[in-house]
């Protein structure tokens, strides 16, 4: 009884180690981003220029090859080009993780309900 006890407690300390340990690994990325405009890999610019094509109302067509139909996935740059909208953010403000937060601050959201109304 008392070992099972005693496991119990070294198994919820290693687990609450290991949460605060993500909180800190976590806190220490956004910071570290946090003043980023512009994304650093492929993808970030594949999805931002999708989403911008949809914002232009080219919602099916490869911003990258000329007369093509888009082949990714249309679901992150449609969920950017609608937050870009609503917040009349630009789509690379929107796209970038360091600034994830931004187009959620109370000035966004006024905006955005300005927008829908």
């Amino acid at each position: 009884m008392i070992a099972s006890l005693n496991q119990r407690l070294e198994t919820r300390a290693a687990d609450a180690l290991l949460v605060i340990l993500c909180i800190l690994v976590f806190a220490h990325g956004v910071s570290a981003t946090a003043d980023l405009e512009w994304g650093s890999d492929v993808d970030h610019y594949r999805d931002v220029a999708a989403a911008q094509s949809v914002l232009d109302g080219y919602f099916w067509s490869d911003p990258l090859y000329l007369g093509e139909s888009l082949w990714y996935s249309p679901l992150t740059p449609a969920l950017v080009a609608g937050v870009s909208w609503l917040t009349n953010s630009p789509v690379h403000v929107v796209h970038t993780p360091g600034r994830l937060r931004e187009p959620f601050s109370a000035n966004h959201i006024l905006r955005a309900g300005r927008q829908l109304l």
